[in-house]
């Protein structure tokens, strides 16, 4: 064979094998821009919130000192179930039951004047005639010496005139008159004395009987408040629960309001959960969630959500992340107070739809499109869609399960050959 023949075999084998290559190449590597797909899928579309929560008592009460006195004796502790009427605590009573003796006393005595003005003896009007006499008679007495003192006095004062007694032989009378005057003022002030109690016991004044009451009405309510602050000495539950944290020690002297401990109903609880701002759209009274507890796993606490608090709490650590308070009461009971739980809140009621990957979805806030993969070709497809969560987007129209949509739209043309590269897994979770 000749070298030009060998030459051209050596050409067309080569020919052969390239074309071959070539093929197996195209088999391999089909012509198309590569895109990442999915396929819309129907399944259970769930539109919530995940939080963690504290577990409170509903309705705490804070138990206070009633009065000023010394903590005798706590008798719960922190954790303790209490029965409504069972003892809590016990205030020092010493300073009490003197303020209750002197009541007593006060409205003793109010009550007896009471009595002397309304209840009148025969043997205290006779005693107040005697009286009367009496002081009559000294007045008599005492005016007499008056009269005598007097005239010695205009005659010392004659005689001194005429020098015959000296200034304080004068002066001395002048003393002497003046005492005696004194004691006719005296006499007659006794006098009024006795005939105003003789006039009183005879007939008895209604304005000062009306005083005497009200006084002894002010001592009764006197001595009431006294017995009543005794009473709450021994400070009792004012309901089923239990105690949430205890405040002072015993001997601690406390003021009247002072804070002893705090009580919660263990059957009524609420989930406080914490949402940041982002997560909080949507959130409503009246929305359905679910609480679960490390301590009980695989068991779920169905709850709703009652009210989201009006006010925002900075984190503990002062970043400017705003935390809000959503309040959700469980529909059955099991958790206890200080609890820490997850909750779910959902924002919509779970329900069965198409999704399709958040990044599928392209378009404005009026039209909504995906691109579809119909025989290697990306087509444009207008569709409407509903909610969404942090992976999905509900369709509401315009595909069908089953369809191939690409995950990055934008970098695609309508009509333009693509080669799905990867199918995206079904990822867990909705």
């Amino acid at each position: 064979m000749s070298r030009a023949a060998k030459v051209g075999i050596a050409l067309a084998v080569l020919l052969g094998a390239g074309v071959v290559v070539a093929a197996v190449w195209r088999g391999l590597n089909p012509p198309g821009t590569p895109v990442k797909v999915a396929l819309a899928e129907e399944r259970l579309f769930e539109d919530k919130v995940l939080a963690t929560g504290k577990v409170e008592p509903e309705g705490e009460i804070d138990v206070t000192s009633p009065v000023a006195a010394k903590l005798l004796r706590l008798a719960v502790r922190e954790g303790d179930r209490v029965k409504a009427g069972q003892l809590l605590a016990e205030l020092d009573t010493g300073d009490l039951e003197n303020k209750v003796k002197s009541a007593e006393a006060a409205l003793a005595v109010a009550e007896a004047e009471l009595s002397a003005l309304k209840n009148v003896r025969p043997e205290d009007v006779a005693q107040a005639e005697a009286g009367v006499r009496e002081a009559e008679e000294l007045l008599k007495e005492a005016q007499a010496v008056a009269d005598t003192a007097q005239k010695k006095l205009e005659r010392y004062r004659f005689l001194r005139s005429h020098g015959a007694v000296s200034a304080a032989e004068l002066e001395a009378v002048e003393t002497e008159a003046a005492r005696a005057q004194a004691q006719v003022r005296a006499a007659e002030a006794r006098l009024e004395s006795a005939q105003a109690r003789l006039q009183a016991l005879k007939n008895p004044d209604p304005q000062k009987i009306a005083v005497q009451e009200a006084r002894v009405n002010q001592a009764r309510v006197a001595l009431e408040e006294a017995r009543s602050q005794l009473a709450k000495a021994k400070i009792t539950a004012p309901t089923d629960g239990v105690v949430l944290q205890v405040g002072p020690r015993e001997g601690d002297f406390l003021q009247p309001g002072a804070f002893i401990l705090k009580l919660g109903d263990v059957n009524r609880v609420r989930v406080v959960a914490e949402l940041s701002e982002q997560d909080l759209a949507g959130i409503k009274a009246g929305q359905k969630g679910v609480v679960t507890w490390s301590a009980y796993p695989g068991k779920e606490w169905p709850a709703v959500v009652e009210r989201l608090s009006p006010t925002v709490t900075r984190k503990a650590d002062q970043t400017a992340e705003s935390i809000y308070k959503v309040y959700l009461r469980p529909e059955k009971e099991g958790l206890l107070p200080g609890a820490r739980v997850d909750v779910s809140i959902y924002r919509t009621p779970p329900r069965k739809a198409v999704l399709v990957p958040l990044e599928a979805v392209f378009g404005t806030d009026k039209e909504k499109f995906v691109m579809v993969v119909e025989n290697g070709v990306a087509r444009r497809q207008k569709v409407a869609v509903g909610g969404s969560n942090e992976l999905y987007t509900e369709i509401k129209e315009g595909l069908k399960p089953g369809t191939m949509v690409v995950l990055n739209p934008r970098q695609v043309k309508e009509g333009e050959r693509v080669r799905p590269e990867t199918l995206a897994g079904q990822r867990k979770g909705s």
